[in-house]
């Protein structure tokens, strides 16, 4: 394992991920090591691989919802917009208010053909950007987006 963080620490992810391996080759429970080699994983576009770590993380620790945060968005980035939805939703439940997983809930719900859920998402996210100075400058694009998804809606009903 701690062969693993060196590596991690040089830039050295394949190696890294190899040694927490074998770690959990030695012991299938070290959730440091599963923790580490999920997050690489993700970090290196390896979806698949991350998303089975993260989904043994949720098991193991099941009130960590930082693990579905992480796993909704290895399946985002792999374009499993549904169940990144679900893991988003999961997170939300404790943490209502994270302006970052509302907007991707939204970019997901978007992506999978819901618009009207897609939409909701991106009005709260604009109701707190309105109150978060570093969220300000997204206020415009977003709604920008709510339009596009609007018209795109009426497009739908009127045909």
């Amino acid at each position: 394992y701690y062969r693993g963080l060196s590596y991690e620490y040089y830039g050295d992810t394949t190696s890294a991920i190899n040694d927490y391996s074998i770690a959990l080759k030695l012991d299938n429970s070290d959730i440091s090591a599963l923790n580490n080699r999920a997050y690489l994983y993700l970090n290196k576009n390896q979806f698949n691989s991350a998303i089975a770590d993260f989904t043994r993380l949720i098991k193991q620790i099941p009130k960590d919802k930082d693990y579905n945060l992480a796993r909704g968005n290895a399946y985002f980035n792999s374009g499993n917009f549904k169940k990144a939805v679900a893991d988003y939703t999961e997170f939300l439940k404790l943490n209502p208010d994270n302006a970052e997983v509302i907007y991707n809930r939204g970019k997901a719900f978007r992506h999978s053909g819901n618009y009207e859920k897609a939409i909701v998402d991106y009005r709260k996210f604009i109701a707190i950007a309105k109150t978060t100075p570093e969220l300000s400058h997204y206020i415009d694009p977003v709604n920008s987006e709510i339009e596009f998804l609007k018209s795109k809606l009426k497009w739908k009903y009127e045909a």
